[in-house]
């Protein structure tokens, strides 16, 4: 079995745990003890923290990717000039966002500012340190550490918080506070135990010292390509918070969540392949490029389509067990629509990450802004229209757009494409599978164990099919 099967195989198992305790926490939990506007407000506060985070890492951790396996470069000296910005970037982070709130209070009416917004700037720079802890230790075949303590650990701690809330030791607006420190103090831990993987010699001074030309170069459209990327991927949130209200962010939530679970799956393959990807762009080896490109693809695939079958054939049944889970009965129609976006992702692969590590960077930067000037339209006419399921179309118009755009190009550029007789079949066989689910006889549990037999037996048909691919 190789390295990449390994860290396949025990990264979709920690996935696959982290979204059991995800689901007891978003379906059993924080119904019970939050409003739909809390639990809004909840949602909001994690995805305004990865947006953040994203922004101010400043590329650095696809910098690292694409440059972890340049021969030409002193390691230890990369590695220090990472770390040290790195560090400087976190300190400034936890700082500025943390004391922002208290200076932009005075700007608000008192029933406009949330004392939930003083949460943003531990969960921004405990997202920094998460992204660079997962990108270095996939660079050096670890990823497994940083996902167990992202999927895993943090989850139990949610659950303990929110079980103190339940028992009225603190209300929800503290939970939200205390957990994002939480993820901040877990975040950080996390990337000094990844930094022992490199050469660093933990030399702040080295912040002083300029990259290399190259090196600043690819970070310059880096930083502008990321930030326009989390922005497109959270631009959903943030508008419907502006056009609407926070119960509606709930309710929009609440089936992100379910959406996202298929992403958590799927997103380890995208964290292995990167340095796989980089290392072949920089070797010039195409041939490997695309087979790993296809490969990938056809298995992101076929694990989206078994996410699609379990979650529609049991929904209706999962809600019942939501508390006053009628709040919430407008996510299943959101939850529907998104997953089609999700299929159409899957079905084009990790060609965000294949564009981001090739020559062709600079395009990926031109493409993603047309995008998202697309999207804000799309969601400007949407949710006015159709309310909490208009930003669900526009997420689909806008994950369709954007990987017929970078597919597109990949292929008019190097004969690069995800489309192959191994995803096809894979296509057939995953619709045969989503008919079953509309024209199966059972109901509740019976209907759930059904769908988990047929999950497992194409899981183990398609076991050695996998290994083979990767």
């Amino acid at each position: 079995m190789t390295i990449l099967v390994k860290q396949f195989s025990t990264a979709s198992l920690i996935n696959l745990i982290g979204i059991v305790l995800a689901v007891y926490v978003n379906i059993l939990i924080l119904p019970e003890i939050a409003s739909t506007e809390e639990y809004g407000m909840f949602r909001w506060i994690e995805r305004t923290g990865v947006l953040f985070a994203n922004i101010l890492i400043f590329g650095l951790h696809r910098t690292y990717i694409k440059f972890s396996s340049d021969s030409k470069l002193v390691r230890s000296e990369f590695d220090d000039a990472i770390f040290s910005r790195t560090t400087l970037i976190i300190c400034a982070t936890i700082v500025i966002l943390s004391i922002a709130p208290y200076f932009i209070s005075s700007y608000y009416e008192t029933a406009s500012f949330k004392t939930e917004y003083y949460a943003i700037g531990p969960m921004a720079a405990g997202g920094i340190a998460f992204l660079l802890s997962i990108r270095i230790s996939s660079a050096h075949n670890k990823i497994l550490g940083p996902l167990f303590v992202q999927n895993i650990i943090l989850r139990i701690a949610l659950i303990c918080s929110s079980l103190l809330v339940y028992f009225n030791y603190y209300n929800f607006s503290i939970l939200i506070r205390a957990y994002s420190w939480i993820f901040f103090i877990l975040g950080i831990t996390s990337l000094i135990r990844t930094w022992r993987l490199t050469k660093t010699t933990w030399n702040l001074t080295a912040i002083t010292k300029p990259l290399l030309k190259k090196v600043r170069s690819y970070s310059k459209y880096v930083v502008l390509g990321t930030s326009i990327d989390i922005i497109l991927a959270t631009i959903d949130i943030q508008m419907l918070s502006l056009l609407t209200n926070f119960s509606t962010v709930g309710i929009y939530g609440l089936a992100f969540f379910f959406a996202t679970t298929i992403d958590a799956l799927r997103r380890p393959i995208s964290q292995i392949v990167a340095p796989k990807f980089s290392r072949y762009w920089n070797n010039s080896s195409l041939i490997s490029l695309k087979k790993l490109y296809a490969n990938s693809a056809t298995i992101q695939t076929a694990i989206t389509f078994f996410c699609i079958f379990i979650i529609l054939t049991n929904i209706q049944w999962i809600f019942t067990y939501i508390p006053e889970g009628e709040r919430f009965f407008d996510s299943i129609r959101v939850i529907q629509i998104l997953l089609i976006g999700r299929f159409v992702s899957a079905i084009f692969g990790s060609n965000g990450e294949l564009i981001a590590t090739s020559p062709y960077y600079k395009v990926n930067v031109k493409i993603t802004f047309i995008v998202l000037a697309c999207t804000i339209c799309f969601n400007l006419v949407a949710i006015p229209s159709f309310g909490v399921a208009g930003v669900a179309y526009s997420n689909v118009l806008t994950l369709l757009l954007l990987n017929i755009m970078r597919s597109g190009y990949l292929y008019r550029m190097c004969k690069i494409s995800p489309f192959n007789k191994d995803l096809l079949s894979v296509v057939l066989t995953g619709t045969f599978i989503i008919f079953i689910s509309i024209v199966m006889p059972f109901e509740g549990l019976y209907r759930f164990i059904f769908s988990m037999i047929i999950v497992f037996l194409a899981l183990a048909r398609l076991k050695k099919y996998f290994h083979h691919m990767l």
